[in-house]
């Protein structure tokens, strides 16, 4: 039996995509650099908020930042499952968007994990984006 996971868009709308050099892409092409990029629609504001961005099978990770952004206050990567992005604080004002670098290693067919926003003393306060199919080409 499949599960299905859907959408939960309150109090955080989140979408993601995939781009190399710069541009969205539907499929990675192997061996090239890429990022997958988590954008978060603030409907509500959050205070200690987790970011989780699952890594696809077939990437590694890329170069990894060692910079913060706003409103990111620490970003840990997790052995090739997921990176947790840390924020005290998550405002209204436009899209936050997270950037994780990434390696296409294997070519194949995939599952991209959602990515899910929660508040981490209140993780019934979350959003998260659908699952989706992730193509690496050779």
């Amino acid at each position: 039996m499949e599960q299905q996971s859907y959408a939960q868009s309150r109090p955080f709308a989140v979408s993601s995509h995939l781009e190399q050099a710069g541009e969205p892409v539907k499929a990675l092409q192997f061996g090239k650099a890429a990022q997958l990029v988590a954008e978060v629609d603030v409907k509500q504001e959050g205070q200690y908020v987790m970011i989780e961005i699952p890594i696809p099978a077939g990437c590694s990770y890329g170069e990894k930042s060692n910079g913060y952004r706003f409103p990111e206050v620490h970003r840990e990567y997790f052995a090739e499952k997921k990176v947790s992005i840390f924020a005290l604080k998550i405002c209204r004002w436009g899209n936050n968007r997270f950037v994780v670098n990434l390696e296409p290693r294997y070519s194949g067919t995939y599952t991209l994990n959602p990515v899910r926003v929660e508040e981490m003393y209140f993780p019934v306060l979350y959003g998260r984006n659908s699952v989706e199919t992730l193509k690496i080409r050779p």
